[in-house]
Order: structure tokens, then C-alpha cells, then sequence
């Protein structure tokens, strides 16, 4: 196949698909094909063609997590509120039981002992969507605390079919980046998340385990 040919169609390409929100994944795939075709070197792309990733409708933060503006304990109320956000077709084993127990844990990470929790200010933002790996589901989210500082936010769920009284609960709530990172560890299965926004799922992760590359968070969600 003649190059100048491959570059009018690589250039017909790139007109249909200017705007749209995967474009740099379809991107990216039109040039992998070329190096199949041609079997050469790599060389040096440029990506950013009309800047690829930016050119399609700008995404609004609301549809990439519900923001909650807290002040004092946080709540059991706001906390049903994130168990409600994926949208489960079954119900909760027993909701109110579990918003109550991971305020009273989330509290204790937000004031320590010698603080007073009533001159607590802070954010949570919840991913707007699930996290799915065999049979487990997550929440994920963050708490930005009056400093800048940011906390990961990941609460565990399963769905308890063997058990007498069936249902969805929460089996355990991460508050630490070290084991947030060893969740979303690459040697595991990636995530199926509920979710199509990928670059900015991207970007939040990286905000709750910065220390991982930004690449590997793309991975993680396939």
C-alpha cells in the first residue's frame, strides 16, 4: 500500500472522528494499524492532531461525581445518599445499619480524638458509577479536607445470595492510599465501570493515588 495513499485515508479518518470524545483512542488505533501495514520503526506521532482529546463537548465535573460540601461529623443521611449513587437493582441487606457504621469510621478519619469534629469542613466527591471485578462492586471516591489534603474514599460492597437474609452491604471502607493502590493493582483484572467518561475516571484516581502513573490508571479500567 502506497504511503500517500495510507495518508488520505489516515487524513478521511481523522476528519470523521474530529469532536468526538474517544477520538485519541481511535487515534491511536489508526496508527497501530499503520505500523502493522508497514512494519517499520517506530516513529514519532503527533497526538494531539486539532488536539484529539480536547476537541469533543467538555464534560461537566456533576457528571463524573456527585460533590458533597460537608461541615461538622458527616452524616448517616449523606452517607445512604452515596449508597444509592450506582443504582443497584437489588436492595440493600440493611442500608441504614451500614451509612451509620461508615460514619462513625469516616468521622474518625476526618477528626482524630483531640479535634473537634464540629469545626470540620471538607468535600466528598463519589464517582457517578459502579466499579465491577468478579464479584465485587465499589464505590470510589475522595475527601478533600479543609487543607487540600485528599483522602481515597473506596467502600467495598458484596451481595450476600447465601446468606439468610439476602442482600447488598458494605464489607469494608479504604481510607488509605497504600490500600486503595494495592486494589487497583495492575497484576489484578481490570475494572468494568459504569461510567464511559474514562479520562476524567483517570484523572480522579490519579488524584487519590498520585503516585501511580496516570497510564497505568487507563489500564486499570481497561
Amino acid at each position: 500500500l502506497d504511503a500517500f495513499i495510507w495518508d488520505d485515508i489516515e487524513a478521511r479518518f481523522v476528519a470523521l472522528i474530529a469532536g468526538r470524545y474517544e477520538a485519541d483512542v481511535a487515534f491511536a488505533y489508526i496508527h497501530s494499524v499503520r505500523r502493522r501495514l508497514y512494519q517499520v520503526e517506530w516513529q514519532a506521532v503527533e497526538y494531539a492532531f486539532g488536539q484529539a482529546g480536547e476537541s469533543g463537548p467538555s464534560i461537566s465535573p456533576d457528571t463524573i461525581y456527585r460533590r458533597y460540601h460537608c461541615s461538622g461529623p458527616l452524616q448517616p443521611e449523606i452517607v445512604l445518599d452515596i449508597l444509592a449513587i450506582p443504582g443497584f437493582t437489588t436492595p440493600y441487606r440493611d442500608a441504614d445499619a451500614d451509612a451509620a457504621l461508615l460514619a462513625q469510621r469516616i468521622n474518625q478519619i476526618l477528626a482524630p480524638a483531640e479535634q473537634d469534629a464540629s469545626t470540620l469542613v471538607y468535600t466528598l466527591d463519589i464517582i457517578r458509577g459502579g466499579f465491577f471485578r468478579n464479584r465485587g462492586a465499589y464505590l470510589v471516591g475522595r475527601i478533600i479536607h479543609q487543607d487540600s489534603r485528599i483522602t481515597p474514599l473506596v467502600l467495598a460492597l458484596l451481595n450476600s445470595l447465601d446468606h439468610p437474609q439476602q442482600g447488598i452491604y458494605v464489607d469494608a471502607v479504604l481510607l488509605r492510599e497504600a490500600y486503595t493502590h494495592n486494589l487497583f493493582s495492575s497484576t489484578l483484572a481490570n475494572f468494568h465501570v459504569t461510567n464511559p467518561y474514562y479520562r476524567e475516571i483517570s484523572e480522579f484516581l490519579h488524584s487519590i493515588m498520585p503516585t501511580r502513573p496516570l497510564g497505568l490508571h487507563y489500564t486499570t479500567i481497561g
